[in-house]
């Protein structure tokens, strides 16, 4: 068992509580309506460009479903690589983690990287799990019922979410 595991029935990861599913989720909704944020400008910039220079609109549409699914991974990807990486008492939170006063740590006590901020988030979290519907939800939910407040992507790469 890695140094900093909890006992078992435990309300703590390293001497932290665990954040509730409640702050979980509206940290969630935090970040996505920062990431809706950011995907704003550059995705109006490029559909007006679209736009511009297309008469046919079913031509314009499939650009701007390419533009919008092409700027997805060139705004998201950043934003949790940055955020979670930050030192200090920064460090494992995204924007919407640090306005609600939670953040993940590791189960070995390392730092978040913006590597393995993009492990969690992107491979894990977004690609594995949320290829299937159900699974996502599920992986949304089961901090609700587990002893350690984790989510699947959580016990997957031995991540903890307790308050900062």
């Amino acid at each position: 068992m890695p140094p900093f595991a909890p006992e078992p029935q435990s309300q703590y990861a390293h001497g932290t509580p665990y954040s509730s599913w409640r702050r979980r989720v509206a940290a969630y909704l935090v970040d996505f309506l920062v990431l809706l944020a950011l995907y704003g400008v550059p995705l109006a910039a490029s559909w007006v460009a679209i736009y511009a220079v297309t008469d046919d609109d079913a031509t314009a549409e499939s650009w701007s479903a390419i533009a919008l699914y092409a700027l997805i991974p060139i705004v998201t990807l950043p934003y949790y690589a940055l955020t979670m990486r930050r030192g200090g008492a920064r460090n494992g939170q995204t924007w919407g983690k640090q306005a609600l006063g939670i953040r993940v740590v590791r189960q070995t006590g390392e730092p978040v990287t913006g590597g393995f901020a993009l492990l969690r988030e992107m491979l894990v979290k977004n690609l594995l799990l949320g290829i299937c519907g159900i699974v996502q939800l599920i992986d949304f939910l089961w901090p609700m019922w587990d002893d350690y407040r984790q989510s699947l992507h959580d016990k997957i790469v031995s991540t903890f979410v307790v308050r900062a």
